[in-house]
């Protein structure tokens, strides 16, 4: 029974270490690095809004390239993680959404030479407060699965070594 109780334990000692180590903390650092992109993009639209200068454009073009690395890599790191992976999805449509209602919008008129208007400013930043929204949902998320795969490894290796205990005083 001990050694059946051992085994299992090392069974789950290695799912917890996979699961948290090796799937949700480089997915917490993927999606890090998507939200720091989709900031370096709303950074560049505005600053190309204002002054109109299209090396203000090199930052949004930069955050494009780091959202889609990251968000490729968190896509996999959460594949098997269906609340996670419902808020990735959930983060990635605020993503577009303001891409479409805004940025793109927004870039459009100032290369025809026109000013963006207040009504699609205001919209670019409610579109970029549900992006915040969305992430916050997501990040949160991620820190409870973290922390749950952390109680689950120390829950795995304190069994294991009980188990370890019971048989060398057996």
């Amino acid at each position: 029974v001990v050694g059946i109780v051992a085994i299992v334990s090392l069974v789950r000692v290695d799912a917890a270490i996979e699961r948290e180590v090796n799937r949700l903390d480089p997915a917490n650092a993927a999606v890090l690095d998507m939200y720091g992109g989709m900031l370096d993009q709303e950074t560049g639209v505005r600053g190309y809004v204002l002054a109109h200068d299209t090396s203000f454009l090199q930052p949004y073009q930069d955050g494009l390239t780091e959202q889609s690395q990251a968000q490729t890599t968190a896509e996999r790191l959460l594949a098997h993680e269906p609340v996670l992976s419902a808020q990735l999805k959930a983060a990635q449509a605020a993503d577009a959404d303001w891409q479409d209602a805004y940025a793109k919008p927004a870039i459009a008129r100032v290369q025809a030479g026109q000013d963006v208007s207040a009504d699609l400013t205001n919209t670019g930043k409610t579109k970029f407060d549900a992006v915040r929204a969305a992430y916050t949902t997501l990040r949160t998320e991620l820190a409870v699965a973290r922390a749950n795969a952390k109680n689950q490894l120390e829950s795995a290796v304190t069994t294991r070594w009980i188990a370890i205990g019971v048989a060398a005083c057996v």
